[in-house]
């Protein structure tokens, strides 16, 4: 017993005085935040630095992006409202709050939808899709992961593509699905190590090392989860870390080396304790609870089974879950509505196309009876194709007119035919008289030839 409280208090003091140097990326970025002088670059920045501590320290990161936010809607800068409350959304999912990022990232989609703007589009979809996932709710994080891939994949985006493929194995994973797992998953770390992306190298080595885990092949999963820690002690990945590291107590648990699978998972406890990401938390907490209950230590596992209980009403109390559901829903029916409203504007392009065909040929088809009735062809021909052309143009009237009758009358049946009668007997006397005119104008019927007349002298006479 003291031996393993000996262990974990040694992998919770290295955790707590580990001193990380700061990547070059947030030096540069915040030295961008101290000398930028044009406010709407310094939210950006303010959004970027709340990416950049988001898998290190949460909590500086929501201040980060609440400032950018601020900035934004102070300014009335909309592009960067968006981008800093898709981040705050992302932020309260990794603490636990997964109700409250719902919310704000849905909300972020909403707005980004009015901006024209794919790339922001893609990584609204992209935060979206790890909400879910934090949630529980893989087939809603696939769901959206895939539709951030196919605008990454068709705008070149590379970093936002490997983050898609690396969700989108381990959204795989998390179903069992293994061999698309392991697809997506290699399909990721390929982009990343070719594209020299350290951070997303660590976590889809991690991820790896979960598939072959469950593929019972420790010794793989080992071996990536070893390769991964560097990856993510230079990207500063503290929750990639916890994940790491409790994957290696369960396979150190499955080779009885007790010793080392409290250390490891003593790492992961203390990570999440300390940086406040709750759903490893109640990960950690679980695992160590049945281990100290395999071990028949009753304290220790009541320990952190009130952990776990604390954890899981963090996250999962039945308002939380009811206002998921309730937004689930409420973005389900709107994305609906955009693709109905989507489909109805293609259809009414579609018959404003035709509509303009139409209104173009009638008048060449008129032109063409008007050259025709200059020639020999037969009067009755000519008669019919004018008269033709008459309710060509009147059924055309008719038809581009009638979506304005139709909303008019709230499209009443009563209403609609009463309106395109009355508008019948007006056009009436119209069409009478248009088809006399062609009658008298485009018919020219032949001059009959005078008879010779024979008079009794036979000569001939003309009348």
């Amino acid at each position: 017993m003291k031996r393993n409280i000996c262990i974990f208090l040694l992998a919770y003091l290295m955790q707590i005085n580990k001193v990380h140097s700061q990547t070059q990326t947030i030096d540069s970025l915040k030295h961008l935040l101290q000398t930028e002088k044009q406010d709407s670059t310094r939210c950006l920045v303010l959004a970027q630095l709340g990416f950049q501590y988001q898998g290190l320290k949460p909590d500086i990161a929501l201040i980060f992006a609440q400032q950018g936010l601020l900035f934004a809607r102070r300014l009335n800068y909309f592009v960067g409202e968006v981008k800093c409350l898709g981040r705050i959304g992302s932020i309260y999912s990794i603490t636990g709050n997964g109700t409250k990022g719902l919310e704000l990232v849905l909300q972020s989609l909403k707005m980004s939808e009015h901006l024209n703007d794919q790339e922001t589009t893609g990584n609204i979809l992209l935060l979206i899709g790890g909400v879910y996932s934090h949630l529980g709710d893989l087939r809603k994080s696939l769901e959206y992961t895939l539709r951030s891939k196919d605008i990454a994949s068709a705008m070149h985006l590379d970093f936002q593509l490997t983050v898609s493929l690396i969700d989108i194995g381990d959204s795989y994973e998390k179903l069992d699905q293994l061999d698309s797992a392991k697809f997506f998953t290699e399909e990721g770390y390929e982009l990343a190590v070719k594209k020299n992306y350290p951070d997303l190298i660590g976590v889809a080595l991690n991820n790896l090392g979960n598939i072959y885990s469950k593929k019972l092949e420790q010794h793989i999963a080992m071996d990536y989860y070893r390769r991964s820690i560097p990856y993510q002690e230079l990207s500063n990945e503290e929750n990639g870390i916890c994940e790491t590291t409790l994957g290696m107590a369960r396979l150190f648990l499955q080779q009885g080396q007790d010793d080392s699978c409290l250390y490891y998972a003593g790492i992961s406890y203390a990570s999440t304790k300390k940086n406040g990401f709750t759903g490893y938390l109640l990960k950690a907490s679980n695992f160590l609870a049945d281990f100290y209950k395999q071990k028949h230590n009753v304290d220790s596992a009541y320990l952190y089974l009130s952990a776990v209980i604390e954890a899981k009403d963090s996250m999962f109390s039945q308002e939380k879950i009811r206002a998921i559901q309730n937004l689930g829903f409420e973005e389900s029916m709107r994305q609906q509505e955009i693709a109905s409203e989507k489909k109805k504007a293609e259809e009414d392009h579609v018959r404003n196309l035709q509509l303009l065909a139409i209104g173009v040929f009638i008048p060449m088809f008129f032109i063409g009876v008007l050259l025709l009735s200059r020639t020999k062809v037969k009067p009755r021909v000519v008669e019919f194709l004018g008269i033709l052309s008459l309710l060509l143009f009147f059924e055309f009237v008719t038809d581009l007119i009638y979506p304005y009758v139709s909303q008019l009358t709230n499209e009443n049946p009563i209403w609609e035919m009463l309106f395109l009668v009355s508008l019948a007997a007006l056009l009436e006397p119209l069409n009478f008289k248009l088809e006399h005119w062609v009658k008298g104008h485009l018919i020219h019927k032949p001059v009959p030839i005078p008879t010779p007349l024979i008079v009794e002298d036979g000569s001939y006479d003309v009348e």
